[in-house]
């Protein structure tokens, strides 16, 4: 029970770890029941612990299996599955990207005055065949800004500006705990500071956590970025932020990192210039808007579940622990007027450790006087 190890971990001392001694421990009060109904007691929570278990285990599965629905999900939305019916209601209306995407190669050129530098053409033998009206392209060609973040040391000062580091990335969200500060009257502060629909990519993690992705909204606090982060802005009138997002962290922008990763000292890294060759989906930018709405909807769902399931867990442990408070109460199985008084069974104990303790002493005597014999035999 929690209230048994709470008072075991008060009477721990120590500085490395806590410990108790033998006597602290043989101290410790505890409820003794007749010795039938301790048998009953130990039947009926191993009965209620492993029906426990069970439910456990089954909401354990359902929150792996919540994982694999949201990269189904993902999958679908970039196969066109989640969109495929508002696509055939729509095709009459919609320009296709691959127009869209010369148009902006063409403004970018113009732009550009004469600096404008082609990405390399993608090679899609290997990538996963689009709907019509879609198109492959890479991050560099819709990304009108991709930058690092700054490496300038933070502090934990909370009057200054909140600084997003790879940490505040999680499941696709920008988390605001443990926060570290830059100071408001840094002189560069405005060239880090995030704007609305800013997608922010993790450059350096573990191999499992590099290229993490989430963006940046208006509803966000006032925020920078850290240096293992860059950031893409994307041209907000062709290519969605939260679909630029959610493709990087599906299985297709997952397979993209894991093929162009590097390691170093023992971490992983993808710099700008590889996350700008990624490719990626380019649908009509309507589409884009559905597409996304579509995949929310059901993200939403899913975080619903989770959550549930999450409450379930947490609500599964205090039943246990509720369940160990009736045992040791009284009050899980009912009493016998026929059992042993537990008076009698302590009793027994008791004259049963003094006739241990007494066969104890006699060995000990026993020993003592054989050598002391083989002593004098000796001399």
């Amino acid at each position: 029970m929690r209230a048994f190890e709470k008072s075991i971990a008060g009477k721990g001392t120590g500085t490395t770890f806590k410990a108790i001694t033998d006597s602290q421990l043989s101290g410790f009060e505890i409820p003794l029941p007749p010795i039938s109904e301790q048998h009953r007691i130990v039947a009926k929570i191993e009965e209620l612990f492993t029906k426990l278990e069970a439910g456990i285990a089954a909401l354990k599965k359902a929150k792996a299996q919540l994982k694999r629905y949201r990269q189904a999900v993902l999958k679908h939305a970039f196969d066109g599955s989640l969109t495929q019916e508002w696509r055939e209601a729509n095709k009459r209306k919609i320009e296709p990207a691959s127009e869209l995407l010369e148009r902006i190669k063409a403004e970018r050129k113009r732009d550009a005055k004469g600096k404008f530098k082609e990405l390399p053409p993608i090679d899609i033998s290997e990538l996963p065949e689009l709907p019509d009206g879609w198109v492959w392209t890479r991050v560099g060609e819709i990304g009108k800004l991709i930058q690092y973040g700054t490496s300038e040391k933070a502090h934990s000062d909370a009057t200054g500006i909140p600084v997003i580091r790879m940490g505040n990335i999680s499941d696709g969200k920008i988390i605001f705990d443990e926060l570290k500060h830059l100071p408001k009257e840094w002189p560069h502060l405005e060239d880090y500071l995030l704007q609305d629909g800013d997608v922010l990519f993790n450059r350096t993690n573990s191999a499992e956590l590099v290229g993490k992705t989430a963006v940046y909204k208006n509803y966000h606090p006032k925020a920078a970025f850290a240096s293992y982060l860059i950031r893409v802005r994307p041209i907000e009138l062709f290519y969605n932020s939260d679909l630029l997002s959610f493709f990087i962290n599906s299985f297709y922008g997952r397979k993209y990192i894991a093929s162009v990763v590097s390691q170093q000292v023992g971490q992983a890294n993808v710099n700008g210039t590889k996350l700008s060759f990624m490719p990626i989906p380019f649908p009509p930018p309507a589409e884009q808007q559905k597409i996304c709405e579509e995949i929310e909807s059901r993200l939403s769902m899913a975080d619903d579940v989770e959550k549930a399931t999450e409450q379930s867990l947490n609500q599964s442990e205090r039943l246990r622990q509720s369940i160990l408070k009736q045992a040791f109460a009284g009050k899980l199985v009912p009493q016998d007027l026929n059992d042993e008084p537990a008076e009698k069974l302590l009793e027994r104990i008791k004259a049963k450790r003094a006739e241990m303790e007494n066969h104890k002493r006699d060995r000990v005597k026993t020993k003592k006087r054989k050598l002391e014999g083989f002593v004098n035999a000796g001399s």
